[in-house]
């Protein structure tokens, strides 16, 4: 038989059928196998990612100033004319100047596939038709699944000039008064020539009131002291009444001192002048430390005598021995933005209380 086999061909004949089958199968198999991984890699799951709503919200003055004020800004909102945002991580730069959409709202933009569970930094400079940028602003903020949407403000840019302040000279007051009867209260304060103050006049919860408790001052041209007055009524009952007065101005820095006025029975109505520390200047210096910032101050006692307090946004710990003068800021960046306040009282700490609040911008103080 396998003779016969070999002489008609057929041993031939049935290995090519065999070999034929074996690439058959395997041919099968390799299909079946990549068809197995095709499934695998289709049912991954994704990366998770997120995407992020961004609208603008347009400050019209730095944040605390007072309605009335006369801001030297690059511009205003009318002057913007584009928008546009970045978006880093860390140290790497996942968008840049990519331009708001305007809408009958405002400026609003929507950004895809962002990264989860890290701190990503939105920040937008407005341009106007020119390319000069009049805003900016920043914010951070860590993604969660599907949309987010943030609300990033922007704050004019001021103009180069220097931050300025008032500097309150001296508080004419009554020494005492009686009982419901009436008296001025007169404030002088050293100004710029043509600036817009805004001067108020407070007093603790213990009765009485101002008759005009705030005022608008506009300086002459030539002038360069400006003097802020209201009458005070007297509450019914004695005793000693704490006040305060606070001037601001265009950038929304201001000075606030404190005084008081007795009320009783036997009150000659004499008028008497008060005399706070007066805060003439901040000189800022940087050495290897940080920046060094240091209160030039005037007063009518020893200056050895003034106590001092610093702090930036509320916050005493970001100086070190806040309450010295000159203090040092270690941490500080010129990306920094908000608000610095400075407390001087005389007298060992038992005198008037003098304090100056400014309003910080990023770049405020550099190295260059």
């Amino acid at each position: 038989m396998k003779k016969y086999l070999k002489e008609t061909g057929m041993v031939n004949f049935l290995g090519n059928r065999l070999n034929w089958l074996q690439i058959l199968v395997i041919s099968l198999s390799m299909a079946l196998m990549m068809s197995c991984a095709k499934e695998e890699e289709d049912t991954e799951v994704a990366p998770a990612v997120a995407s992020a709503q961004i609208v603008i919200q347009l400050e019209e003055t730095l944040a605390n100033a007072s309605e009335g004020r006369s801001p030297a800004f690059l511009g205003t909102v009318d002057d913007i004319d584009q928008i546009f945002l970045s978006l880093e991580q860390g140290a790497e730069m996942l968008h840049s100047h990519v331009p708001f959409t305007r809408t009958e709202t405002g400026f609003e933009i929507t950004l895809e596939d962002l990264p989860l569970d890290v701190e990503l930094i939105f920040s937008a400079i407005a341009k106007n038709a020119n390319g000069v940028e009049i805003f900016s602003g920043q914010t951070s903020q860590t993604m969660v699944p599907d949309v987010n949407e943030i609300l990033l403000s922007l704050y004019p840019i001021d103009d180069g000039n220097p931050n300025l302040f008032p500097s309150i000279l001296q508080i004419a007051k009554p020494t005492s008064m009686k009982p419901l009867s009436i008296a001025n209260v007169e404030v002088s304060f050293k100004a710029q020539p043509g600036e817009t103050y805004y001067c108020e006049f407070t007093i603790d919860n213990q009765g009485g009131s101002y008759l005009s408790p705030s005022v608008f001052l506009t300086m002459a041209d030539n002038s360069e002291v400006g003097t802020c007055s209201s009458e005070f009524e007297a509450p019914d009952a004695v005793g000693q009444l704490h006040h305060q007065v606070t001037i601001q101005n265009g950038q929304g820095n201001s000075t606030t001192v404190n005084y008081e006025i007795l009320v009783n029975q036997g009150a000659t109505g004499t008028i008497s002048l008060s005399f706070a520390p007066v805060i003439t200047g901040i000189a800022a210096t940087f050495s290897k430390q940080g920046l060094q910032l240091q209160a030039k101050i005037s007063d009518d006692g020893p200056l050895h005598e003034v106590c001092y307090s610093w702090s930036f946004n509320g916050d005493t710990g970001m100086f070190k021995k806040s309450d010295s003068n000159p203090v040092l800021w270690p941490n500080y960046k010129a990306s920094m933005s908000g608000e610095l306040r400075l407390q001087v009282r005389d007298n060992n700490c038992t005198g008037l209380i003098s304090e100056l609040v400014l309003q910080i911008q990023q770049d405020q103080w550099t190295k260059f």
